[in-house]
């Protein structure tokens, strides 16, 4: 008995030891921000209503699939960044360059004025540009 018990546990032991975690047939995906070329947001915002803004960027090519926005506030002031996932390695892409739109559905929720900061890309120095629209919200 004591035999069957030490040989079942060392047939669990081989087991375990011989699964790997990593899957090296996977794809390997980054998430990158995209720069927003255009935008339409209504003005003014309605109080207690979902608005939505339809905003354009250029998806640079086939691998490229759109992941969601990211949207960071401080107070009032609400930047907007489009973001895809984009296959890295072992892809075979096309570079297409296509304008894209999504709509991003925003909750007027708060009285007064919204500014919205659109990123656009980065410039020569690196430094991260906006495209800045001011919205008033009214009942």
């Amino acid at each position: 008995m004591k035999f069957k018990f030490i040989a079942l546990l060392a047939f669990i032991a081989l087991g375990i030891s011989s699964c790997e975690l990593s899957d090296d047939n996977q794809p390997q995906i980054q998430l990158v921000a995209l720069g927003i070329t255009d935008v339409e947001i209504p003005d003014p915002f309605l109080f207690g209503q979902d608005n939505d803004i339809v905003i354009r960027y250029n998806n640079p090519s086939s691998c490229h699939r759109f992941e969601g926005f990211q949207i960071q506030n401080n107070l009032n002031i609400y930047e907007v960044t489009v973001f895809a996932n984009v296959l890295v390695d072992g892809a075979s892409c096309e570079d297409n360059n296509l304008s894209t739109e999504q709509v991003l559905s925003f909750p007027g929720n708060t009285n007064g004025t919204l500014v919205f900061k659109f990123f656009t890309g980065l410039d020569a120095a690196g430094n991260q540009e906006f495209l800045e629209i001011e919205v008033d919200v009214v009942e």
